[in-house]
């Protein structure tokens, strides 16, 4: 479990717009030039375990919180307080909620808890999700009050629905580490502990790490898995391998997915809900970001991550600025519009039924996607008409 950064989190984002590509765009551009310029992070947390967040002596964040001290005056250890040892006192600083502190610089603590916020509302799951992860038993009466005045009823805490809702509670759970350097937090809000790293916008039903259960897996994996997902006996074996084989190449994946749904009476396979959201992640998740630039490649085929910390160079030349849905569309729009033509057809010959009907949801699933992918047709052929089109226009990924 780590903090993960905003970059990893938007490769996997469904965006249904292009106008939320550009906006992403633009906050990964202006993100990555801080890093070029700035090599320090605060509120960047390890986590060792979930629920878990690690501070450490010689931190950005902690040498911040130096700088702050310093600035109003303040001792790191008070002289009148219990005696502790100075990672201790600069912990019950930052997370003790120092009624001085907060008196002197409330934006401190204001940034803390708003960074922590985002990166949680960035990466939540569902509470009942969270629950049956961590095989706990749900309590069904925590967050109700019961009152038979109907003048004074409330509504469930924690859900952020009033005014008054809790802020975030921190605790310095202990000090640890050969030289004491290392402080152990656990953050409380909205009645559960917050945790970072695990929902489900990390979780792409398209994803074939979570569909064979290992990291990073290539094309051969696919072909020498003893076991493939059926989608609910959907599919057969080889057209499991087929389809898993295609979502390895993100940068082909969008044509090969549709030519695959397209053929062979395949389209009556997308009644399966799975196979929809795999559609759909396939269709509308930008994946890697990368600007237009002259990279090449060092070697053919492109070197391959090593480290989970690590950007590929696979990653790095096949990323595009807005999307791969846009980039597809800007550059080879048949590849993509004639199968999902070809599929749109097929369903309306195959199931003609009343709203009730079993099919209803079948046709509504059409009907939505074709929906969201008219609205990037338009977007790039207006963008196309334009005098002067933008440079993701004409940026081809893995093209010099």
């Amino acid at each position: 479990f780590r903090s993960r950064h905003l970059s990893e989190v938007l490769t996997r984002a469904e965006l249904l717009e292009p106008r939320w590509l550009l906006v992403r765009r633009q906050v990964l551009v202006y993100l990555s030039s801080r890093e070029k310029n700035s090599r320090h992070r605060i509120f960047d947390y390890r986590m060792p375990s979930p629920g878990n967040f690690e501070v450490r002596k010689h931190s950005s964040t902690v040498a911040l919180l130096r700088k702050v001290l310093e600035l109003k005056g303040l001792e790191v250890i008070p002289r009148n307080g219990p005696p502790m040892s100075e990672m201790e006192a600069l912990s019950e600083w930052l997370f003790g909620r120092h009624s001085q502190l907060g008196e002197a610089c409330p934006e401190m603590y204001w940034l803390r808890d708003m960074s922590m916020l985002f990166k949680f509302l960035c990466t939540m799951e569902p509470r009942t999700a969270e629950l049956l992860r961590k095989r706990r038993d749900t309590n069904e009466y925590q967050f109700w009050r019961l009152t038979f005045d109907a003048d004074t009823a409330v509504r469930p805490m924690g859900m952020g629905w009033h005014d008054d809702a809790p802020g975030i509670f921190w605790e310095v759970q202990g000090v640890r580490g050969q030289d004491q350097d290392i402080a152990d937090i656990t953050a409380t809000a909205f009645g559960r502990e917050l945790s970072l790293g695990e929902g489900l916008v990390l979780q792409s039903p398209a994803d074939v790490a979570g569909l064979l259960e290992r990291p990073e897996p290539t094309e051969d994996d696919v072909l020498h898995a003893q076991q493939l997902p059926s989608f609910d006996d959907t599919l057969s074996p080889d057209e499991s391998e087929a389809l898993l084989s295609f979502l390895t190449v993100p940068y082909l994946q969008i044509p090969l997915v549709l030519d695959f749904f397209a053929s062979q009476d395949r389209t009556t396979y997308l009644f399966n809900s799975q196979l929809q959201k795999v559609l759909r992640a396939v269709l509308f998740e930008p994946r890697a970001h990368q600007e237009p630039s002259a990279r090449h490649a060092s070697l053919v085929p492109a070197r391959c991550k090593v480290d989970a910390t690590e950007e590929s160079e696979a990653q790095q030349l096949f990323g595009t600025p807005c999307g791969l849905l846009l980039s597809e569309l800007a550059h080879c729009p048949r590849a993509a519009l004639a199968p999902l033509l070809a599929i749109f057809r097929a369903a309306g010959e195959l199931v003609k039924g009343e709203v009730y009907s079993s099919e209803a949801p079948f046709l509504l699933f059409m009907l939505e996607l074709a929906i969201d992918v008219l609205g990037f047709v338009e977007y790039v052929a207006g963008v196309l008409q334009q005098p002067e089109a933008p440079d993701w226009i004409s940026h081809v990924p893995g093209d010099a």
